[in-house]
């Protein structure tokens, strides 16, 4: 079964985004914000003749965007600017997307993304169900 799932108001944790362009830009004081994400994900059903013997969950892509804001030092906005998450992309450029929480599920809890991670110092984007 695949899942096609708009999380909003989830945690989603953007780490190590040192970002420097555009250099007019650029500041120290900045604020990270996170836009709609849909996490496209999977749960594999291993059956056997007498019933279900376990279910795998993987997601295998991300898509949506965040904010970065800029401010000077007197608090004032200084710029905003939009950066794209597809992991697709990101997967061909040496980036690792893993899937997290997902073997502690048990067949009657239920399932669905909780928090992502996206991680720029070792590029890896982590899904939590």
């Amino acid at each position: 079964m695949e899942f096609n799932t708009d999380v909003e108001g989830i945690d989603v944790t953007i780490m190590e985004c040192d970002f420097a362009y555009p250099p007019e830009t650029a500041s120290k004081y900045r604020e990270v914000s996170a836009n709609e994400f849909k996490v496209h994900w999977t749960v594999h059903q291993e059956a056997r003749k007498w019933g279900l013997k376990g279910a795998s969950i993987v997601a295998y892509n991300i898509k949506g965007s965040f904010l970065l804001t800029s401010y000077d030092e007197d608090d004032v906005e200084i710029s905003e600017t939009e950066y794209l998450i597809d992991s697709r992309v990101l997967l061909e450029n040496g980036w690792e997307l893993d899937t997290e929480g997902a073997s502690d599920k048990k067949l009657s809890d239920d399932v669905s993304p909780q928090a992502i991670i996206i991680d720029y110092k070792d590029k890896n984007i982590t899904i939590s169900f």
